[in-house]
């Protein structure tokens, strides 16, 4: 919190000196239980404006006003503000451990998997709604009074549960006959009281346990992230009078997202009966279709207990929403939606022959990938108009196989959004590369195309990778570019112009649909500015072009060390072992029995170019002998009669050709040139594959380079040597001063504690 803030006001011509208590917006969200990027939005329309910092120019909220928005927000509760954000971790903490000991009861008591995770559902459900209960005087149906027995108290939940069931959705048996069980899980959950839980701490704790319990099966079922969820919700901006769908809903995670943004925007407007507003807004307008019947169980359960419908939600057998002989098309008929979220399982191939004959990409073929029929089923059930939020493999943005369904979205929609997700998005559970895919209905006899906004999410707050629990990735997160991209969003929408804090996280572009690109891409990479700018930079280059393959041959003396030298040490270079851009390495000596793959053979003078994660820009000079991964393209300077240069001729002063006199090079300085923005801006587009994106030595080979004067190259080397070496001394520096920085912190604690000490008298 900034505490006294002096802000200037002007009363009646006498400026004054007024002290005020100021928030950040995290501060402002925290206290408001809302996103930062919903702070954003109700800011740029004006319904909740923001100060600025005269400094930094950050968005500033005034305490009191959030305050008074607050007690607007949950109808005059005031004692949600006096508590922080560790006290909201620890209620995740405890929340989360009050679970686990309930799967490990259940667990005692012989269940398996899959009926654990059914009564543990329906245990928290009753918890959940006999607390809301005893808010309003009901009686608890978790004291356990004189007198009950297990069977009793068993009886008690049995019948609650059924009582409070809503209206079609299954009983899963009701609750298991195991009243020992029943009566312990009571005795553990009696003194909590759940409805001190918000529903962000009960929603994400409930969703840990359903992960766990489902990895992906036969149905591909995972769990988009939370973050990932309020971004797209909020790109979607649904309004109370827009039918809203989910064809392959899972638990409801869209859904319940768009209760919460319906609900925050009714508290705003100030309106009476919200909760009846929002139950009928979900009946009337929202719909959620679900392949898995147990899943489609929980998505009714999780949308009642957050204001919501079950009735919403609907369980389709035999292919899901995908199917069209299965009631699909009565739940969901072409031309019925104002806007569609979704996250559908791309991995595994739609095979029923009748109904593929039903689809545009599905005419004439045996199997489809089930994310190109979802594009295509989306847009069909749009209204004109409509808006179609979907995550995407990136196949189907790029792959020639893909072409059909990229020439449907370009004919049947305006592009209005293509944001890349980075490889770790879905991590633990999944590493597909994939895109956030904005697309509006085209009305008929609309052939205009528009200019699309793209973006590139490379920080998603993800701090620890390897988390397995939604929980412990949701109390990790840190700051993302996801606020930013919406921003910038935004910006486009009202026509201003993006000004990106890295110009390669946001940009428009009008799609090139022409012969530059024959298959239709829509990818970012694809149309990314760095394409036109290096064209832009060989276009008015001062000298001579040359492809590189004019310049180097491949070296491609191959090895497998563990059956060739199993007993020797060999200088080995591994892709960990090359810094990214930096152009720098460490070779390692390894016995020939730890590489069971190939490697090939480099000398000094070649050029290593990593064909895998060309992002990367893993290019090296290299000055010794050694071996690398295959994954290296091993470069080297041509040389008479174009046969490569041997080692005892690479001397030859600055690794001129003799026989190319037109085309002296120094191949130090080429590997400069193959880390810059000059060369990723040509082959970034030409990358392909999913989750090891990999670039072909084709490409590679066809890279062109402006070639100056070999004294010229020369001098630009040692221009990039200096300047190389002030970077490194400045990382060195930064590295020294953060060692100090800690090293005098740790000091000034030692002072105050030794300042608490009473001193020894001197010894005599």
């Amino acid at each position: 919190m900034l505490v006294s803030f002096i802000t200037l006001t002007n009363t009646i011509g006498v400026m004054d000196v007024v002290e005020e208590h100021w928030l950040t917006i995290r501060e402002a969200a925290i206290m408001l239980n809302v996103s930062e990027n919903t702070l954003r939005n109700w800011d740029a329309s004006g319904k909740f404006k923001a100060e600025r910092h005269p400094l930094n120019n950050y968005r500033l909220y005034r305490e009191s006003d959030v305050r008074k928005l607050g007690r607007i927000l949950t109808g005059g509760n005031d004692e949600y503000y006096e508590e922080n954000k560790m006290e909201t971790v620890l209620r995740k903490l405890s929340f989360s451990q009050t679970v686990k000991q309930l799967n490990r009861l259940y667990r005692d008591h012989d269940m398996d998997l899959m009926t654990r995770f059914e009564e543990i559902s329906k245990i928290l459900f009753c918890k959940f709604l006999d607390d809301q209960k005893v808010k309003n005087n009901s009686r608890s149906q978790f004291a356990i009074r004189n007198g009950e027995s297990a069977q009793d108290v068993y009886n008690k939940i049995s019948r609650f549960y059924l009582e409070s069931l809503p209206d079609g959705v299954d009983s899963r048996g009701g609750i298991a006959t195991n009243h020992t069980a029943i009566l312990n899980a009571v005795r553990l959950l009696k003194t909590i009281d759940l409805s001190e839980y918000d529903e962000d701490i009960k929603g994400t704790t409930y969703e840990e346990m359903i992960k766990n319990t489902f990895e992906a099966n036969e149905n591909q079922q995972y769990f988009t992230p939370r973050r990932l969820v309020d971004f797209m919700v909020e790109l979607a901006n649904p309004q109370p009078t827009e039918n809203l769908c989910d064809p392959a809903c899972g638990t409801g995670g869209f859904l319940i997202a768009t209760l919460k943004k319906i609900r925050r925007e009714m508290r705003f407007e100030e309106k009476s009966n919200i909760d009846s507003e929002l139950y009928n807004y979900s009946q009337e307008k929202m719909l959620g279709i679900e392949v898995d019947s147990r899943i489609a169980w929980i998505a009714q359960l999780n949308c009642y207990l957050h204001g919501g419908s079950a009735t919403s939600i609907h369980h389709l057998s035999d292919g899901g929403s995908l199917s069209l002989d299965n009631g699909s098309l009565e739940i969901l008929p072409d031309s019925s939606q104002d806007i569609i979220i979704t996250n559908p399982p791309f991995g595994s191939d739609f095979t029923d022959v009748k109904n593929l004959e039903r689809y545009r990409c599905g005419q004439e073929k045996k199997s489809v990938r089930r994310g190109v029929l979802f594009v295509e089923r989306c847009l069909r059930a749009l209204k004109a108009g409509g808006r179609l939020v979907i995550i995407v493999d990136d196949s189907i943005l790029n792959s020639q196989n893909n072409e059909m369904i990229r020439r449907v979205i370009t004919k049947e929609s305006n592009v209005l959004a293509v944001i890349s997700l980075p490889d770790e998005m879905f991590m633990p559970y999944a590493t597909v590369k994939s895109s956030v895919l904005l697309l509006r209905k085209k009305h008929p006899n609309d052939t205009n195309q528009v200019q699309t906004f793209m973006a590139e999410l490379k920080d998603i707050g993800k701090r620890n990778m390897r988390s397995t629990t939604y929980l412990s990735s949701m109390m990790d997160e840190g700051p993302s570019d996801f606020a930013h991209v919406l921003d910038m969003w935004q910006k486009h929408q009202l026509g201003k112009r993006i000004e990106s804090h890295d110009e390669s996280i946001c940009f428009v572009s009008r799609l090139d649909l022409g012969k530059s690109n024959p298959t239709c891409r829509l990818d970012t990479t694809f149309h990314h500015p760095a394409k036109m700018a290096a064209l832009g930079t060989l276009s008015s280059a001062k000298y001579s072009i040359r492809a590189l393959s004019e310049l180097f041959t491949l070296r491609n003396e191959t090895v497998i060390p563990a059956v060739s030298y199993p007993d020797e040490e060999i200088p080995y270079l591994g892709l960990a072992d090359i810094e990214k851009e930096t152009g720098c390495y460490q070779i390692r000596f390894l016995r020939g029995s730890q590489i069971k793959s190939a490697v090939k053979k480099f000398y000094p003078g070649d050029i290593l170019f990593a064909k895998l994660r060309p992002q990367l820009r893993k290019v090296v000079f290299v000055r010794e002998e050694g071996y690398c991964s295959s994954e290296c393209l091993v470069l080297c300077l041509k040389g008479r009669n174009n046969r490569p240069i041997q080692q005892t001729l690479i001397e030859l002063p600055n690794g001129t050709s003799p026989d190319q006199p037109g085309i002296d090079v120094c191949p130090e300085f080429i590997s400069i040139v193959l880390r810059s923005n000059l060369v990723q801006g040509q082959i970034r587009h030409q990358v392909t594959g999913i989750g090891r994106p990999r670039i072909s030595t084709k490409v590679v080979m066809r890279i062109k380079i402006p070639i100056p004067p070999l004294k010229e190259q020369e001098k630009l080397v040692k221009q990039f040597q200096t300047e190389a070496e002030t970077a490194y001394a400045l990382h060195k520096q930064g590295e020294l001063m953060l060692v100090q920085s800690k090293r005098t912190l740790k000091l000034a604690h030692e002072n105050i504690i030794e300042s608490l000490h009473k001193r020894k008298p001197n010894s005599l």
